[in-house]
């Protein structure tokens, strides 16, 4: 893995900092999405680790940006990557002026011309 810049990293960290996690935990909550394999710890005879769907806390929400920010960040082969609602994408094709992008999407579309007329 080649070590990111700092360029990259001060846009990791404004894209991070500005991002509207609150936002993303409401939009969650009210929509009851839940994320597969967490890990939680319930009291059942103490406290033991249980893995089954929950909806994300707000710190596994911002957990799960910031490690897909930072994959994406050193992946030098996608410039998009996506899981759980979040998307991230990048161009690092001008090394002085690096650019990415988080978004949480609840739905999209798409379609090409091609695809239709088959």
């Amino acid at each position: 893995m080649n070590e990111i810049s700092e360029k990259v990293k001060r846009v990791l960290d404004n894209v991070f900092d500005n991002f509207d996690f609150e936002r993303v935990k409401k939009t969650m909550d009210a929509l009851d999405w839940k994320w597969d394999n967490l890990t939680r710890y319930v009291p059942l005879d103490g406290f033991k680790e249980k893995k089954d769907s929950y909806v994300p806390t707000l710190d596994e929400i911002k957990e799960e940006a910031a490690r897909l920010m930072w994959d994406c960040a050193n992946d030098p082969e996608n410039a998009v990557i996506a899981t759980g609602g979040f998307r991230v994408e990048k161009d690092f094709s001008d090394p002085n002026d690096p650019w990415m992008r988080l978004s949480f999407e609840v739905t999209d579309w798409d379609a090409s011309a091609s695809e239709l007329d088959e």
